[in-house]
């Protein structure tokens, strides 16, 4: 085979890969798109269940009246009413259709605030962080998980 076939090959391989790419991606969107909604209310559902089971297992929980609460339609906070303080919050963004979740946690005082940063910055409904793709049962796991990590008795 010649240079020139060879290179053609080459070239229509690649142009055949990037179709594939371009349209798994639009695939993805469209998927995620039709899917909006009912994602957000598995999140929020699977969230609200694991928190009331969490505080329901867990006596430390209950004292410092850790909840979930839907505040609207676009925010989801769980949070403790009494110090060492948690508050996580799940916005959805209609503008991008996707979450970010943010954690402030303070311990004893003011002076021991960790500020609000994004714990999965943004995050499309999907839900997917590039590498993988969540169901809203997982995220919402792995939303959790700052929960527990925050009742470790290390970390008060």
């Amino acid at each position: 085979m010649g240079i020139g076939k060879e290179a053609a090959e080459q070239l229509k391989e690649e142009t055949v890969a990037r179709q594939q790419q371009f349209q798994a991606a639009s695939d993805r969107a469209a998927l995620t798109a039709q899917n909006k909604e009912a994602n957000w209310s598995a999140l929020v559902t699977a969230l609200q269940r694991d928190v009331a089971e969490f505080v329901e297992n867990f006596p430390p929980a209950q004292t410092q009246y850790l909840q979930a609460d839907l505040l609207n339609s676009n925010n989801l906070t769980i949070a403790t009413r009494v110090q060492p303080l948690l508050k996580i919050e799940v916005l959805r963004d209609y503008q991008r259709s996707g979450v970010v979740v943010i954690t402030m946690r303070q311990k004893r005082g003011y002076e021991d605030t960790v500020g609000e940063t994004p714990t999965f910055g943004y995050v499309p409904e999907g839900f997917t962080d590039g590498s993988r793709v969540y169901t809203p049962e997982q995220f919402a796991s792995e939303i959790l998980e700052d929960v527990t990590e925050f009742f470790r008795p290390d970390t008060n």
